[in-house]
């Protein structure tokens, strides 16, 4: 068999498999241009991560409305996949690339609704595809870093999907509207935010994982589309382009803008529509609802895509 007929992409370059590599490195391996991994990535299809080779302070949000921060940081940890020394890790993918923990000392902040937990993080995550399109066009600043744990039904790990935001994207959020910050607070984040990671710093590049090249080839030899991954749910069934799903109904920006307006009327506030997962808002609006009002049934995608569309997330 030639090299040119081989499916697999590792054979086909003659390489063992990578763990990740470069987006120019990739785009070489795949045979096609990095612009064609960018559009990919902002359109929802893959992730690309950064490489964080030592420790960095990210902060993972849980809301005030679920109970007292330390039991519930206490119920993550106990979740968690305790290490060979005792540390409760929650790994980025199903693969371990990456991994987080809370110390037993963690620093606080504390918004109109969220506490926002310091955790320290190491190894491969994947970067919000919306705030690298953000930070394409310039609308937000190269070291104002969103992560995500994987959410590739493919590549996940087993049970919740976190979130972890950056120092300064905390700092240019909340800019005066922290709760509990003094001045030595104050100090400490503008510290972090003076050493946060920049993508533009070639030691911060973006990277593609390889089981992302896999994945990228797989579809490239079936000639299927990839599939938008989506936010906030357990499972997705991964499916061809050719779907037998019911088609969605457009609406428009102007639409979305008004159903957020809604939401915020029923206590839904800019910062929920930002930072919680569907399934808290969804969770919130049904209280909000009472028993006594049936809400119509939407999926986690449609009113993400909402959300999306108004600007809110």
């Amino acid at each position: 068999m030639s090299k040119h007929n081989e499916k697999n992409i590792w054979k086909r370059n003659g390489l063992a498999p990578l763990e990740y590599c470069s987006i120019s490195r990739a785009a070489k391996i795949l045979d096609c241009e990095i612009d064609d991994i960018f559009h990919w990535c902002y359109t929802g299809k893959i992730n690309l991560c950064l490489n964080f080779q030592k420790i960095y302070y990210f902060y993972i949000p849980f809301l005030k409305s679920d109970g007292n921060i330390l039991e519930q940081v206490e119920t993550l940890n106990l979740e968690a996949l305790p290490s060979a020394d005792g540390i409760p890790y929650i790994f980025s993918d199903k693969f371990k690339s990456g991994y987080f923990y809370i110390p037993e000392k963690f620093h606080l902040i504390e918004t109109e609704e969220h506490y926002l937990v310091q955790t320290y993080l190491n190894g491969i995550w994947p970067v919000d595809g919306n705030i690298l399109s953000a930070i394409n066009t310039g609308l937000m600043d190269s070291i104002e870093l969103s992560l995500f744990s994987e959410e590739n039904p493919e590549f996940k790990s087993e049970g919740e999907r976190f979130q972890l935001i950056s120092p300064i994207l905390i700092n240019n959020q909340f800019s005066g509207k922290l709760k509990n910050c003094v001045e030595g607070d104050i100090k400490y984040l503008q510290y972090l935010c003076e050493h946060a990671p920049d993508i533009n710093d070639k030691h911060y590049q973006l990277q593609i994982t390889g089981y992302y090249i896999e994945y990228i080839n797989k579809h490239a030899l079936s000639g299927t589309h990839m599939p938008v991954i989506s936010k906030d749910k357990d499972t997705r069934t991964l499916t061809s382009y050719q779907t037998t799903e019911t088609p969605k109904v457009r609406t428009t920006a102007k639409q979305s803008t008004y159903i957020a307006s809604l939401m915020n009327a029923l206590g839904v506030t800019e910062e929920m529509m930002r930072f919680s997962s569907i399934t808290q808002i969804k969770d919130h609006l049904s209280r909000k609802a009472g028993p006594e009002m049936e809400l119509p049934e939407i999926t986690d995608d449609t009113l993400d895509d909402w959300l999306q569309r108004a600007g809110k997330r």
